[in-house]
């Protein structure tokens, strides 16, 4: 399976279980396929600088956004 897809997975938020959508983590971070680690590790620390909650309080949107962007930082950097 390619690790850059999730296919379905299930966000526990408050005892309630939600359905996330497919996501391509290299669409998520905006690289290529083929990104070295160099470049998804670029890519990650300005996006997460740009999202970051201390920069956006109270905006819900870049919240989400983060955690989004951590969560495919997370998958792409496994090198497994």
């Amino acid at each position: 399976m390619d690790r850059a897809y999730l296919s379905v997975s299930y966000k526990h938020t408050k005892g309630n279980a939600t359905k996330m959508k497919n996501t391509d983590y290299y669409k998520v971070l905006s690289v290529s396929k083929n990104a070295t680690q160099a470049e998804i590790k670029k890519a990650y620390k300005r996006l997460a600088k740009q999202y970051h909650p201390d920069r956006n309080q109270g905006d819900k949107a870049a919240e989400n956004r983060f955690k989004e962007v951590s969560e495919a930082y997370q998958t792409l950097s496994d090198p497994e």
